[in-house]
């Protein structure tokens, strides 16, 4: 007869609670992107050789570039921005500022984030550890108060294309085979349809952060002028993601993903109505990981 281990109701809702908590520490939803693009540099460079990734190095790859250096970046980014962010009606429930996770204990577990990536990319091979590097002073020189990319137009969104796209691309295909130029090409489609998604996340605190003296892209350029020119990104890398079908870089099938992107433009363009803002982003959130699915499997064919 084995022994039950019986948890108290009560423990067991703190205990999800706290769990809850922790993992909308890393905000999942920012980790994607990420772990989409390790594996799109992947794929690619598989029709270029035909050769495989090993399965234990690619899961190490993406834990680096997902919850360890993006994780540990945006933690840093939180504890940073707590003072503002406690004052932002847009931030009001992330956990920090609901006060559901200790600040110093969210500050030390962002260094120990990053210092395990480093020193996991450092055995996965030279471009894996330059990678997470570059990707770790980016995420550093983002938030820090004495460089604060993050307000300095359009270093902001530039960084998250680069951080989210262009650099775990990298990553991915130098899994596979050595980087070549026509590597970063590829990878630019990625990182400007992510730039220009980060864009519209700056819209939601445009006003508070025009009150605070913070420039901001949406701040510099006005709400309507934000909206149109983050269109303009969409389409010019679907026109980017047409034209590498040209020299076979990427599949003929990869034309599937054009009427997502369709759509994408459509929806920014509703936001050109301010009050259209928070139901809108819900629905690109989901149209943009549609998007990546879609990618992804455009690139096996």
């Amino acid at each position: 007869m084995g022994i039950r281990l019986r948890i108290p109701p009560s423990w067991r809702r703190r205990l999800q609670w706290k769990l809850r908590d922790i993992v909308s520490l890393f905000r999942p939803w920012f980790l994607l992107p990420s772990m989409f693009s390790i594996g799109a540099g992947v794929l690619l460079a598989n029709r270029f050789t035909g050769s495989g990734v090993d399965p234990l190095v690619l899961i190490a790859g993406l834990l680096v570039v997902g919850p360890l250096i993006g994780g540990g970046s945006i933690i840093f980014n939180q504890v940073i921005d707590f003072p503002y962010d406690s004052s932002s009606p847009a931030k009001s429930r992330l956990p920090l500022v609901r006060l559901r996770f200790n600040i110093r204990t969210a500050y030390v577990l962002s260094f120990v984030l990053l210092a395990a990536g480093i020193v996991v990319a450092f055995f996965l091979g030279a471009v894996i550890f330059i990678g997470a590097l570059a990707a770790s002073f980016l995420g550093f020189a983002y938030s820090h108060p004495t460089t604060r990319l993050k307000e300095i137009p359009p270093l902001g969104c530039m960084v998250n294309g680069l951080c989210y796209g262009m650099i775990p691309v990298l990553i991915g295909w130098w899994m596979v085979d050595a980087l070549s130029w026509s590597v970063l090409a590829m990878g630019l489609p990625i990182a400007i349809v992510l730039a220009s998604g980060y864009m519209l996340l700056e819209l939601t605190d445009a006003g508070f952060d025009a009150r605070a003296g913070v420039t901001t892209l949406p701040v510099l350029l006005g709400h309507r002028r934000t909206v149109i020119v983050s269109i303009l990104l969409v389409g010019f890398s679907g026109l980017l993601a047409l034209l590498m079908i040209l020299p076979n870089w990427y599949p003929a099938a990869t034309v599937v993903i054009l009427p997502i992107l369709v759509s994408i433009m459509a929806i920014h363009w509703r936001l050109l109505d301010r009050e259209n803002l928070p139901k809108t982003f819900n629905q690109l959130r989901y149209l943009y990981m549609v998007l990546a699915i879609l990618f992804l499997v455009s690139l096996t064919m």
